[in-house]
């Protein structure tokens, strides 16, 4: 089921090799769902986003933020799926 107001964010981990880490990207929001690839640089941290051009700004800056945090953290390791829920800004 779609969000009402707001966004639910899925990723999912494609690809990872030394120099990237790529996500299929799914963006559901109201009436539209998008879908999309997301990929980290990590020598950078730059994050790119592809197919996903429809989506609000808000929604791609979160997904980007998402993605930035969990390059900071990467030692760690990349989650496999990342799954979120945003609430639209008011306007």
């Amino acid at each position: 089921m779609a969000p009402e107001h707001g966004l639910r964010l899925s990723l999912r981990l494609k690809a990872e090799d030394g120099a990237s880490v790529v996500y299929a990207a799914e963006l559901e929001l109201p009436g539209e769902r998008l879908q999309g690839q997301a990929a980290v640089q990590l020598a950078e941290g730059l994050v790119h986003l592809s197919g996903l051009d429809a989506a609000p700004p808000w929604a791609l800056e979160f997904t980007r933020l998402l993605l930035r945090g969990q390059w900071r953290q990467r030692e760690r390791g990349w989650p496999r799926r990342l799954t979120r829920w945003r609430e639209a800004p008011a306007r």
